[in-house]
């Protein structure tokens, strides 16, 4: 069976009078407009941007291309077209007409209604053809893109975002405890809560996974490099975190520490696609798997947060069932503080401060 075609016969084309200038919305940035963007953070979810109202479509299935084509398809003749080369076509063209319809969707009303589009990059056309090839190519041709980049791009009329209307991000964080064989009576995993978040913030930067005796080694590996350079393993606070494991030994170059934060810091950080180390007092922090009320000093992952509950997503390596456990907003506020780095210190005034790592 023929994959239908899209034709002009199912949208209302005019032959191609091409405007001095293309209106473009403020919002959208030279590196998107015109571009199909494959969402990084939904699983390959794609949008295209319209280059001239500047709103996004969804492109999720052969019915999101062929609506799309409908809805932006410009009509064009075919000595226009021609004057546009194919990707497989080594010829100049028009060089004019290729930039100011960098990005558009095109309709031959003189040939069957074919679609094509003009990709922004190169500005030569590719056929789009049916709608499931159609669906392919822009797919094919996608730019990443990351959602607070996404979410500021305004919805076309009629269309839906269900990913940003649950109000969930959350990173996909692999997670360890500080003692993963539950061997807290060594102190460097009693004591090995910054370890353990350094672990899995580099994990993830890194794409990779954790096991059990992997995560093991690696938190000794660490504790014992902490000695032999620094004297002590115990307490380190997030800048000496930052610096010395995340930096020092694990070499993560996408890291920073802010001092003085709260939820709402902490909030932005994660709806930026970040994650985010942070100090608590453990003993307010409410985590019913702690023994003797929890630890005065200690640290988690924050991989996520969900809006309409306003609770955090924490991997807290201080338990062994401490994987995407959620905590509200008020309960994570009230527990942020900073410690002293060394061995048990007095806390000293109080403070609060963050790591954010990006990937």
């Amino acid at each position: 069976m023929t994959r239908p075609i899209l034709t002009c016969a199912l949208l209302v084309a005019t032959a191609l009078t091409v405007p001095p200038t293309t209106v473009r919305a403020a919002t959208l940035s030279d590196a998107v407009r015109g571009r199909t963007l494959l969402a990084v953070e939904r699983r390959g979810e794609t949008w295209y941007a319209d280059p001239v109202e500047g709103r996004r479509y969804p492109l999720r299935s052969d019915a999101d291309a062929f609506s799309l084509i409908r809805a932006v398809g410009l009509g064009i003749t075919d000595r226009d077209l021609a004057a546009i080369p194919t990707d497989t076509d080594g010829s100049t063209g028009d060089l004019g007409l290729r930039a100011r319809l960098a990005g558009r969707i095109l309709i031959a009303v003189q040939s069957r209604g074919e679609a094509w589009y003009v990709h922004p990059v190169d500005r030569k056309r590719r056929l789009l053809g049916s709608p499931t090839r159609a669906l392919q190519t822009l797919q094919r041709l996608s730019l990443g893109i990351l959602d607070r980049n996404l979410l500021s791009i305004p919805l076309a009329p009629g269309a839906t975002d269900a990913s940003a209307s649950t109000g969930l991000t959350l990173q996909d964080v692999p997670s360890t405890s500080q003692a993963p064989f539950g061997e807290w009576s060594d102190p460097r995993q009693q004591e090995g809560c910054e370890e353990a978040s350094a672990l899995m913030a580099d994990a993830w930067t890194r794409g990779s996974t954790l096991t059990t005796e992997g995560s093991r080694e690696a938190i000794l590996a660490m504790s014992d490099w902490e000695r032999t350079r620094y004297g002590s393993f115990v307490d380190t606070s997030a800048q000496d975190t930052n610096d010395r494991l995340l930096v020092g030994y694990l070499g993560i170059a996408g890291s920073s520490v802010r001092a003085g934060i709260g939820t709402d810091d902490i909030r932005r950080e994660i709806e930026a696609g970040h994650v985010v180390i942070v100090p608590v007092n453990g003993k307010i922090f409410r985590n019913p798997s702690y023994s003797n009320g929890g630890p005065l000093r200690h640290m988690v992952l924050v991989i996520g947060h969900d809006r309409r509950t306003d609770e955090f997503i924490v991997h807290d390596p201080g338990t062994r069932n401490g994987a995407s456990m959620r905590h509200t907003s008020a309960d994570l506020a009230s527990s942020l503080q900073d410690y002293t780095t060394g061995t048990h210190d007095p806390i000293g005034a109080y403070r609060t401060a963050m790591i954010s790592v990006i990937k």
